[in-house]
Order: structure tokens, then sequence, then C-alpha cells
């Protein structure tokens, strides 16, 4: 395992911090989406995360909107006086703070909460969405009849010897979308590389669909916590209709059983993205807020 430098020092997250990272979430089991490893190593460039040490807690910062800002903190001790010390000592806010540190905070002097609605999680319950039953889900089922009527497909579980296909459908995919006329799209892929190139030693749980020998959707998820799954990538070809709905759909019948709901990230303000999601029927919205000194 690589030190951890102590607070006011830090140093890039590297995929030998799995470990540490995987025993504080499963004692603190996060609610919120970023609060994987995998989430965190594969937008680490993105994002520029670095790690550091501060009395029993690890501290990571980010860069946010040309500031640079912590994330919440990972670990136990007094997580209000420490965020205090380390806000006061540096200026930066706290963001995708969760609902349950935010309240620590109520009637705080000097500290001014704002909620981030671009970056609230949508929740599910995963028998909703393997069963896709009543009128709100007619649109769900029609689509993947449509699929399931048009294409002779086969659904199977990702594992490393189908990291080449996955390579080459993240290819047809960004070609088929024009990922490099997008930051978020680009920034997507490299994530979405990062992952495939550590599959394995990452634990993530993956599906795909293939049609006419090659795959054209896949998803990828991991446990949040002891009972959430939560979806990373959800990726299907355009021209085929109903291919969204039906991996989806798929792989949380053959790989969540062991989740009660489903966490399926945040939308970050994108119109297309917000629809979509609430298209699925969220049963609940984990909110998160950005805590700051007031000026």
């Amino acid at each position: 395992m690589i030190p951890v430098p102590e607070f006011p020092d830090y140093r890039r997250i590297e995929l030998a911090d799995k470990t540490l990272f995987d025993r504080q979430f499963e004692r603190m089991q996060p609610d919120i989406s970023e609060y994987t490893f995998t989430n965190l190593f594969g937008w680490r460039n993105f994002y520029g995360f670095r790690l550091s040490g501060y009395q029993d807690f690890l501290v990571l910062t980010a860069r946010w909107k040309g500031k640079e800002v912590f994330y919440p903190l990972i670990g136990h001790g007094d997580t209000s006086a420490t965020m205090l010390d380390l806000m006061r000592a540096t200026g930066n806010a706290f963001v995708r703070v969760p609902e349950h540190i935010k309240q620590l905070f109520e009637g705080t002097h000097g500290v001014k909460t704002m909620f981030d609605p671009d970056n609230a999680d949508y929740e599910y319950l995963t028998d909703d969405l393997v069963k896709l039953q009543g009128r709100k889900y007619d649109g769900k089922r029609n689509l993947i009849r449509k699929f399931k009527s048009s294409y002779a497909y086969e659904y199977f579980a990702i594992g490393t010897q189908h990291i080449a296909e996955c390579f080459r459908f993240e290819d047809f995919w960004c070609h088929e979308m024009d990922c490099e006329k997008m930051e978020s799209l680009k920034a997507e892929r490299l994530a979405m590389e990062d992952i495939l190139h550590n599959y394995g030693a990452l634990g993530v749980r993956g599906g795909a669909i293939r049609v006419n020998g090659a795959i054209c959707a896949v998803c990828m998820a991991e446990k949040l916590n002891r009972d959430t799954l939560v979806i990373h990538i959800l990726k299907a070809a355009r021209e085929m209709p109903g291919l969204y709905q039906t991996i989806f759909n798929e792989f949380l019948q053959h790989e969540a059983a062991d989740a009660v709901t489903v966490n399926m990230e945040q939308d970050l303000g994108i119109e297309g993205l917000r629809k979509a999601k609430l298209s699925y029927q969220p049963s609940d919205m984990v909110k998160k807020y950005t805590l700051s000194l007031a000026a």
C-alpha cells in the first residue's frame, strides 16, 4: 500500500489504493454515487482528485468550476469539526455533501449550505425496474418487445476475456456520438477506458448484448453499499430501438439480485439525461449540497 501523506500534502489516487478505500466505504456505507473506488479512480484525471490524510479521515480534493474543492470526508470521527477546520485552513468549499452531513451544520453560524440539484442521484427500487409493471412502464415494455421481435440477440456477463470486444464497441459508440466534439463525452470515454483496462482489479460487474456477433450495448455497475447497486456505464447503439431498455433490464435481471435499490447517478443538469432518468420513475432522490464559509 502506498502511504497517504498528511494534510496539507497530497498525492494522486492510484489503483493500489482500492483496498484502503473499500475498507473505509464498507464501514461508512455511503449513499452518494461518487463514493465507490471505481468512480473515483475512473474520473481521477478529469476531476484532478488528490488524496491526503487528516486526523482519522481520508481527504479528497478536486477541481470544480475552476476552483479547488473538498469532497466529503472519508472515515470516522468528528465530521463537522474536521470539515470546519479544513474550510477555515484553506477557504475551500465541500461539494457533493449528502443530506445527513449537511444536517450537522444546520444552525451553524458562518457556514452556507446550497442545494446542488444537478448532482442529485436518481434512486429506484430494483424490483420495479426488473418487472416494469403497471401503466407507467408501458413505454419501456413496448420498446423491449420491439427490440426482441426485431433482433436475435445474446446477453452475457462481461469477463476479462471480453475486454477487447468492449473496446471495439466503445470506439463504435464514440464514432456514432462524435465524442471528440463534446468534453463530457471525451471525459467519459477516458473513464470507461480506465475501467476496462483495470476491469478485473476493480471488481466491476458488467453485462453486454451481442447482435450479429458484435457487442452493441454494455452496462457496468458495482455495489455502492449493502443494499444499492450504482450504474456507472449504460451505452447502446442508437439505430436499434429498444436496445437501451433491453440491456438495462437484462443486466438488472442477471446481475442485481443482491440489490434492493439501484442508483443511476446524476443528470448533471443535462435535459436529455434528466428526461431519461425520470422516465424510469425514481423512488427517491439522493440530495447533495455545497458547503462553504459564509462571506
